[in-house]
């Protein structure tokens, strides 16, 4: 009886420790995401594109969406920017871009081929650390023109949920590298007025400075897997 009661009370424990570790769904849908990707050598660098990261991001709907479904009713219900910023290893922002994502769509990101491949400096970086920033889309597909400068203070939204891959290296013996790939969601962070601002001030300088240095290629409209290595 008595080990028992041991036993039960160590599972009560257990699950009351487990539940305060982890936290609730809503938590985890704000407007402010990060994560890495490392071993990554970038094109300005002169470095090989054999690895690669992929970054998708998806509109859960938390924002809002049309009765009537895509390209229905208000077309832009629910709509959001996603602001992307990119920095090198040296802490400095190298990219920023915006892409417009509609209720339920998911868009996806090469680390290579959409970002590292535009630096806004030939500086090579090994590991990138991304972050992620939801707002409310103006209306028609320019609804996000240049909003990774967060111009005008704009109001954050939730309804971003973010995955991204990156490679870890495992054997590096007799010449041989090896690596595989992890795939783990963006955590979400808390956003801080001082970080909003030095955000929109660096991208706002690399849209201004960089003759289209510094930004994104593209937003793919579909998710992107992860590559065998």
């Amino acid at each position: 009886m008595y080990l028992r009661n041991v036993i039960l009370a160590a599972l009560v424990i257990a699950t009351v420790a487990f539940a305060q570790s982890t936290p609730p769904l809503a938590a985890l849908d704000t407007p402010y995401h990060v994560r890495y990707a490392v071993n990554m050598t970038s094109e300005a660098g002169g470095g090989a594109l054999a690895l690669d990261a992929y970054f998708n991001v998806a509109n859960d709907g938390a924002n809002g969406a049309s009765a009537f479904g895509s390209g229905l009713g208000n077309g832009s219900t629910g709509n959001i920017c996603a602001n992307l910023y990119a920095f090198d290893n040296q802490e400095e922002l190298m990219w920023c871009c915006s892409c417009i994502i509609t209720p339920d769509e998911t868009i996806g990101f090469s680390l290579q081929n959409d970002i590292l491949s535009n630096p806004l400096t030939t500086i090579a970086t090994g590991s990138v650390t991304v972050k992620l920033v939801g707002t409310a889309a103006g209306t028609g597909t320019g609804g996000c023109f240049q909003s990774a400068a967060l111009q005008g203070t704009p109001t954050l939204v939730p309804g971003l949920l973010a995955w991204g891959t990156t490679p870890h290296l495992i054997n590096q013996a007799a010449g041989q590298t090896s690596y595989f790939e992890t795939e783990t969601p963006f955590l979400p962070a808390q956003l801080s007025a001082g970080e909003e601002t030095s955000l929109a001030t660096k991208c706002a300088g690399i849209i201004g400075n960089g003759t289209g240095y510094g930004t994104c290629k593209s937003c793919e409209t579909n998710a992107l897997g992860g590559q065998k290595m």
